[in-house]
């Protein structure tokens, strides 16, 4: 479901900012977290749209938790959180966050939270819905052309 998530809103960012994320995923694939956050910051100014600022702040989560940085992790998920209140990946990184800092119970409400936002169908949540949908509509397709 979080890559669903993530595919929603790789569609909707800003071409010039998409192309970038191969560059990063290697950048994270080699473990080279100072490396993604300085990549990251350089393109804050190609961000043109809610969905670009939410892909940055991602990275920076993403980046600061790999380093077992929990404060930036944290500043960052409640950046995501700001910027889409419905976007799961916020409060995972929230909760992973409030674990590294032992707080035990903040950790499980925002585990709830990323949990009820994949199920919930959240703006960028619940693609199963629409698959579900689209499988329907296939096999009504494939019924209609016997």
């Amino acid at each position: 479901p979080q890559m669903a998530e993530f595919f929603t809103l790789y569609q909707q960012m800003t071409p010039a900012l998409a192309k970038e994320i191969p560059q990063i995923n290697k950048l994270f694939d080699n473990k080279d977290y100072d490396k993604v956050i300085k990549t990251t910051n350089d393109l804050l100014s190609k961000a043109k749209n809610n969905d670009d600022r939410i892909f940055l702040s991602l990275n920076f989560a993403q980046a600061y938790h790999a380093k077992k940085d929990a404060t930036n992790t944290q500043k960052y998920a409640e950046e995501l959180i700001s910027l889409g209140p419905k976007f799961s990946f916020g409060y995972l990184y929230m909760a992973l966050a409030s674990l590294d800092k032992k707080d035990y119970k903040t950790a499980l409400a925002n585990a709830k939270k990323a949990v009820e936002m994949l199920l919930e169908g959240g703006r960028h949540g619940n693609v199963y819905k629409w698959l579900e949908k689209r499988k329907h509509e296939l096999r009504i397709n494939s019924e209609d052309e016997r």
